[in-house]
């Protein structure tokens, strides 16, 4: 279930269950920093949802404290989850559940959309265009006013002199300019798509799937070099795609092009380093016609990339790490 989530909202899902005994309450009134789904399995339980109290408090980016009942206020919601209920509230909704008297309840709550928020898109965003914009643009390099110290800061706050103005009207036009060396492109690579390559869960494959990538194989791994012989070989007619449409995350990083990859996750949360292999520019085209195609199958020979000896290697190299689904077994 985990893993057919994450295909849709492109973001690391987490899933707790909880067993609760009759006539009693697991955790105090408190909001979270994700967007939850309850399932409801067995017996009853008794949610009680609160609006936020505050408009800092909407959306947030961190967990609460638990609260009093006298800090909530009263409920939008007040309901019992019978076995087939679902419950939603977004992140920083307050609630509390109990169960009711004479029955346990059995509930999973599924969690997602954890820092995936344009606050987190910026946090990477800005640090990077600031930095191209030091480099390239000698105004953000230029020494402070000497008189900086004398008319800024919280002492002179009151006080609306021309040189307080000045300095302000500056720094502002920096501000303006650090977008123009902004790369949301590359920012959104950072800190969406390589962190969800990171989090992901391995794809689950249906015996279909199965069949049609290298898992439905009978793989041999030399002990010595630890190469792949693969009995399928593929070739210039091959019709392939990408095995999920966010299987792979194409960024530039450390002056290489990496593709970070999932299927070779496991289960445990990060238990493993992370997996990318690098490749050259030119190979670049081919990545980026598989993401944009699917989940079209194409012949290897229409993908761009001249060097055909080159583009088989490739090919095979996403064949032999589960990226790519044949149209046929």
């Amino acid at each position: 279930m985990n893993s057919k989530l994450q295909e849709y909202f492109h973001c690391m899902i987490g899933t707790n269950v909880y067993l609760t005994p009759p006539n009693s309450q697991g955790f105090a009134p408190h909001y979270d920093d994700i967007e939850a789904f309850v399932l409801q399995l067995e017996g009853s339980k008794h949610w009680r949802v609160y609006k936020p109290r505050s408009p800092q408090e909407f959306l947030p980016r961190v967990s609460s404290e638990n609260f009093s009942q006298d800090e909530i206020g009263t409920p939008v919601l007040d309901v019992v989850l019978e076995p087939g209920d679902m419950l939603y509230f977004p992140r920083g909704f307050i609630h509390q559940a109990v169960t009711v008297e004479g029955k346990h309840s059995l509930h999973i709550t599924v969690s997602m959309y954890q820092k995936t928020s344009y606050a987190d898109l910026l946090e990477a965003l800005v640090p990077a265009a600031l930095q191209r914009a030091i480099n390239s643009d000698v105004r953000f390099r230029e020494g402070l006013p000497l008189n900086i110290s004398q008319v800024m800061g919280l002492a002179f706050s009151e006080n609306d002199s021309p040189e307080r103005t000045e300095i302000r009207e500056k720094v502002k036009t920096l501000f303006s300019r650090i977008f123009d060396h902004a790369s949301v492109d590359d920012a959104v690579d950072a800190s969406i798509g390589k962190k969800y390559q990171i989090d992901a869960l391995p794809p689950y494959l249906s015996k279909d799937e199965k069949q049609r990538t290298v898992y439905g194989e009978k793989v041999e791994i030399n002990s010595h070099n630890g190469t792949v012989n693969c009995p399928f070989e593929i070739v210039m007619e091959t019709k392939v795609k990408l095995l999920k449409a966010n299987i792979l995350r194409l960024v530039e990083e450390e002056d290489s092009l990496r593709v970070y990859f999932h299927t070779e996750n496991s289960k445990e949360y990060h238990e493993y380093e992370p997996t990318f292999m690098e490749i050259e520019e030119q190979d670049t085209p081919v990545i980026s016609m598989l993401v944009n195609e699917y989940p079209n199958f194409h012949p290897v020979k229409d993908f761009p990339l001249d060097d055909e000896e080159r583009k088989l290697a490739i090919f095979t190299d996403l064949w032999e790490k589960g990226l790519l689904i044949t149209d046929k077994n």
